[in-house]
């Protein structure tokens, strides 16, 4: 029994450490196309080229370009990367920075509190800063699907896109 416990232990806390990886790919993909694939994080392919992949899907706008509403679309997704780590950051910064604050008021030897109310008011600035940053970071996703949607859509279609190579 003991040794039972032991092997679930083991294959329950090592299962995280498994690389994933996505196991169908369409068969016959016009080579324009974008297809997703899954490598340990999303990526964009086309013509079996990787163009883009998580967490910000930054060449994804240049390659759907020629359909504007997809290049909005991936342009939005790397913006809300971009916006949303900043955010976040900013935040666990005030958290850690309004924290320091209100641990060293209260070692003060003194009476007064005053610091320390201000080091909660950094904390929970923070808080909500880190809850917007992860917010905007829930949208790049959603809008890089959207561009490459878009773009199999529309790219045969377009003069412009058929014709670059």
């Amino acid at each position: 029994m003991k040794y039972l416990v032991s092997v679930i232990f083991f294959l329950v806390f090592f299962s995280g450490c498994a690389t994933i990886t996505s196991t169908y790919a369409p068969a016959n993909p016009n080579p324009k196309e974008i297809v997703w694939k899954y490598q340990d994080g999303l990526e964009a392919v086309q013509g079996g080229q990787v163009i883009g992949s998580a967490p910000e899907f930054g060449a994804l706008s240049s390659i759907v370009a020629c359909v504007p509403e997809a290049a909005g679309s991936a342009s939005s997704a790397k913006a809300a990367y971009y916006a949303g780590h900043t955010f976040l950051w900013t935040g666990v910064a005030g958290m850690l920075a309004g924290t320091g604050v209100a641990v060293a008021e209260v070692l003060e030897q003194d009476d007064s509190y005053d610091k320390a109310f201000v080091g909660l008011g950094a904390i929970g600035g923070g808080i909500v800063f880190s809850i917007i940053g992860a917010g905007i970071m829930g949208t790049v996703f959603p809008n890089a699907v959207d561009a490459v949607n878009m773009y199999n859509d529309e790219y045969a279609t377009r003069p412009e896109c058929v014709s670059a190579p």
